[in-house]
């Protein structure tokens, strides 16, 4: 769960956002005065249309909203889009598992945040005209359009509850833009500083080229403490309390076998650490031919899980708000990267596209499963040691490539049309060890106590 910041946004900036809503959503409500708002364009249906001309039920929310709302996340993107629920469950798990959820449908439980299912998603999400579940920064962004209910027929079978399209800023040849823009915040309960750094830069070359560049940096301190974490031996093994047999000089097989943990704390662990960057080339050779290159990559680095311990621990220690009563930190980190090139071709009766993308991702993370051990008794005399500690490491891959020609009518006729071919190819691992470090040297020192 993130915690909200120790600021106040504008009205003025919701209000704003509110009627791109309104407009998407409703048309029919602002009939009266509706030529002063802005049209919103959409391209739902493969071709550009006015969101009135939709058929079923879509959100349209603009970049420059996004933007003026000071929005970075998914979650806190769908929260205000009206029949959309996505599950907050911090940074550490935000690019892990699909957790949005449109008019109820979701086939994950919110109790799995560190493992995706090989089940598809009752959502889809795309990246441009790519169909993957990356969960990249909100940056330099077009617009983001949540289309509700099946939409099977141009987004494919995991498009059961409905579809959320992400769509970037492609490079204008129209001129030279730059923009850079700082942030410096802090979080309420953490001592620590959040900083984060955009940057876009626009260059046309000539009327037919152009290249746009955007990257980030975000660097957050946690809000979460941890104040029970053990502390460990150089092979990550619990470390004994060496007075356990009165002698403190040294730790003996005493000591190793009966002597509890070292505790130690580690304040705001919950780090948030992310690079992004995205680059894209356009090149129109002609007024009715354009190629769109774009690459995007991020990288994540989180320094322990986000929340709180509600529980009292085996001595009646209370733990109180963003506090952790874990033995251990659970770090993560994640890289996604993302090659599409988009070929558009007005035919004048119909457009032509074609969609070629490369996409993959990698991810692990440290899990703590001691008290998921404790509660189910697993391991036998597991939990009589005195220094119980289970770790799970947590990992995944996922690659694909997808190709899909597309011939859309262009509109206006009596009946229009879309016919296409779409190709897949997606491989997907994921992996986890359980480990129980120091557990073997003490079940053999005990042992070795028990024989004559």
């Amino acid at each position: 769960m993130q915690k909200r910041m120790g600021f106040k946004r504008k009205i003025l900036v919701g209000a704003v956002a509110t009627s791109s809503l309104i407009l998407a959503q409703a048309p029919g409500a602002l009939a009266q005065g509706a030529s002063a708002l802005e049209e919103v364009v959409v391209t739902a249906n493969a071709r550009e249309q006015n969101v009135t001309d939709i058929p079923y039920n879509i959100s349209a929310i603009q970049g420059e909203d996004i933007a003026a709302r000071q929005i970075f996340t998914e979650t806190e993107l769908l929260r205000s889009v009206p029949g959309v629920y996505a599950v907050d469950k911090g940074q550490r798990n935000a690019g892990i598992m699909n957790m949005i959820t449109i008019r109820g449908l979701q086939t994950n439980t919110l109790s799995n945040g560190d493992m995706a299912y090989n089940s598809a998603p009752t959502v889809s999400t795309y990246v441009n005209n790519t169909p993957m579940f990356a969960n990249f920064l909100l940056k330099d962004i077009n617009r983001v359009e949540v289309l509700r209910g099946p939409q099977g027929t141009l987004y494919g079978s995991g498009s059961l509850g409905g579809t959320v399209r992400y769509l970037m800023n492609r490079p204008s040849t129209e001129g030279f833009e730059a923009e850079v823009d700082a942030r410096y915040s802090q979080t309420e309960g953490s001592d620590g500083d959040n900083v984060g750094v955009d940057a876009m830069i626009n260059i046309p070359m000539g009327d037919k080229f152009a290249i746009r560049f955007s990257g980030s940096i975000v660097d957050n301190d946690g809000y979460t403490d941890y104040e029970r974490l053990y502390v460990l031996n150089p092979d990550g093994s619990p470390a004994a309390d060496p007075c356990f047999d009165g002698d403190c000089s040294s730790t003996g097989v005493d000591d190793r076998s009966m002597g509890g943990p070292i505790y130690r704390s580690e304040e705001d662990a919950d780090t948030v650490e992310v690079d992004y960057a995205r680059i894209a080339l356009l090149w129109e050779p002609t007024d009715n031919l354009s190629f769109n290159l774009n690459y995007q990559n991020q990288s994540d680095e989180i320094g322990a899980r986000s929340g709180s311990t509600p529980a009292l621990a085996d001595d009646g220690t209370s733990f109180g708000d963003l506090v952790s009563g874990r033995p251990q930190v659970e770090p993560s980190e994640r890289d996604v990267e993302l090659v599409a090139l988009d070929i558009e071709w007005d035919l004048g009766f119909a457009t032509l596209t074609s969609n070629t993308s490369s996409y993959e991702t990698d991810g692990e993370g440290i899990s703590d499963n001691t008290g998921f051990y404790a509660k189910v008794g697993w391991g036998g005399a597991y939990m009589v040691q005195p220094r119980p500690m289970n770790v799970a490491t947590r990992g995944y891959s996922d690659e694909g490539f997808t190709q899909e020609f597309r011939l859309v009518s262009n509109g206006g006729n009596f009946i229009d049309w879309t016919a296409g071919i779409f190709y897949a190819d997606q491989e997907y691992e994921a992996y986890q060890d359980s480990t129980l470090p120091g557990w073997l040297d003490w079940a053999d020192d005990t042992m070795i106590d028990s024989n004559p």
